[in-house]
């Protein structure tokens, strides 16, 4: 007589190894990972943490994608292929972890926000270009020909907005304004 075979019994998980299941989970480590670590099957893992939180545990990004600054990006107007681009990632990534963060999705048409103005678009290429990346405000103003007065408001929506820092007198490219020069 050939009898089906008997389904495995489960065995209660134990206080400590729920605590233990949390604690590896929240570190980021993998099933595998976990279940060797606490003696018991991946698939055991999977489910007891499916169980517990109601969803698949999250893997941690593989690319050098930042949900913070995408999020940041997106609300100054990029859309999320010009962000996935920025990152080496893919847009759905971009558009997952937006969603994680509860950031509005935008309706299609012209961004909203993204627009700089005139000046403060020229400060930038100035920087990023010929002045090297920082200069002060009596260089700015020798350099573009404009007051110091018609200077700075443009030169606040840039400290605001991220794109510049100020340090004493001296105003710096940061990271986000390099990354807003584009090649012509």
């Amino acid at each position: 007589m050939n009898r089906p075979p008997t389904p495995a019994r489960r065995i209660p998980w134990t206080r400590e190894q729920l605590e233990a299941l949390r604690r590896l989970a929240g570190e980021g480590g993998t099933h595998a990972r976990i279940a060797q670590a606490l003696g018991v099957s991946r698939g055991a893992v999977a489910a007891k943490l499916w169980r517990l939180q109601h969803q698949p545990p999250r893997r941690p990004a593989r690319s050098a994608f930042e949900a913070a600054n995408a999020a940041a990006l997106y609300r100054d107007g990029w859309s999320p292929t010009e962000i996935a681009a920025r990152f080496a990632c893919s847009k759905g990534l971009v558009v997952k972890h937006l969603a994680a963060q509860a950031v509005t999705a935008r309706r299609p048409g012209r961004p909203v926000g993204r627009v700089l103005s005139p000046l403060a678009r020229e400060i930038i290429e100035d920087l990023a270009g010929p002045l090297g990346g920082e200069a002060s405000l009596p260089r700015l103003a020798e350099w573009l020909g404009e007051p110091d007065v018609r200077l700075s408001p443009a030169l606040a929506e840039l400290r605001d907005r991220g794109f510049v820092t100020q340090d004493d007198d001296v105003y710096r490219l940061a990271e986000r304004g390099r990354a807003a020069v584009r090649p012509r």
